[in-house]
This record gives structure tokens, sequence and C-alpha cells, in this order.
């Protein structure tokens, strides 16, 4: 008992000489980590990168698709776009990037992003839907790039999109 006793006693001695989150660290960071797509959304003259606001991972493509902040859609090959970005090497010069697509149609923030094809295969492999704050839900041909409709009749901002069930007419 006098050792367990003596432990006791040196555990009260022992005083906090430091102390720092898990956040303060990443701070600290320097470079800053970054994001996977963040080399493609530099802005000459900003330091920042445009935000991602919304993104889907279609894996029967092999695709990420990246809503941001100022209206655009990038899709990128996800595999190669994260084995460019773990890696040091051109890219880091903006060269040998992966292909990737700029999909532009949004005037403000995408908020959401939906392959449906992915929950029903009763959809078109083709088609991505997007709805942003600008009021509007776009249907796109991601194959091509094309913005295929427009709907902008809505009354708010775009906060969600789903799959209506099998039992339902679209």
């Amino acid at each position: 008992t006098n050792d367990y006793l003596s432990s006791l006693f040196l555990c009260a001695e022992l005083q906090v000489s430091s102390t720092i989150s898990l956040q303060e660290s990443f701070d600290k960071l320097s470079p800053v980590s970054s994001g996977i797509i963040d080399q493609l959304s530099a802005l000459p003259g900003q330091d920042a990168p445009i935000k991602v606001t919304a993104s889907v991972y279609i894996p029967s493509q092999g695709r990420l698709v990246c809503g941001r902040e100022d209206g655009s859609i990038i899709l990128v090959p996800a595999t190669q776009t994260a084995i460019v970005q773990l890696l040091q090497g051109e890219h880091m010069l903006r060269r040998g990037w992966p292909p990737h697509r700029t999909l532009r149609g949004h005037r403000n923030k995408v908020t959401c992003v939906l392959y449906p094809h992915q929950i029903s295969p009763r959809y078109d492999q083709r088609s991505l839907v997007s709805g942003g704050v600008d009021f509007s839900v776009i249907v796109w041909d991601i194959f091509t790039g094309e913005m295929k409709h427009i709907f902008c009749v809505h009354g708010g901002e775009i906060t969600q999109l789903i799959v209506p069930p099998e039992n339902c007419s679209d």
C-alpha cells in the first residue's frame, strides 16, 4: 500500500506544463494541409481556395463531383485526384493534374448535388442534378458538361434533393 500511496502523491505533484488542442495543431501546419481539389480552386491573388459546399462520389464512374460557393461544379476522377494530391510533384504548379471538367450555371453557391442513377437504375447514367441558393435546380449531362434543364420557379434556396420512391411517378 505504500507504493500505491507514493504513486498517488507523485501524480498529485505533477503539473501541466503546456496544452494544445488538435485544432490549434492543425492551424499551425505550414504549409496548410489542402483538400482534394484545392489546387483547382485557387484563384490568382487570393490565399484561400473556393470552398466546396456540396459533393457526391460516384463509384460506378470513379468520379468526385464538388459544388462550390461560386456556383461552379467540378468533376474529377476521384482516385487520380487523390493520388496527385497526396504525392509531391508537378501538381503543385497546376501541371499534371488529372483531367477535370467545370460546370457553370448557378449564379451563387451550390448547396446540393445528386446523382439519381446511384439510387435507382431507372434514371439516366448521364444525369446529375444540382441545387443552389439562387433558387434553381439544374439537370446536367455529366459526360458532355451540357446543361440539359434549369428550373427556377422555386420560392427559396434549394437545401436538399431527393429521389422519389419507386412507386411514385416522376
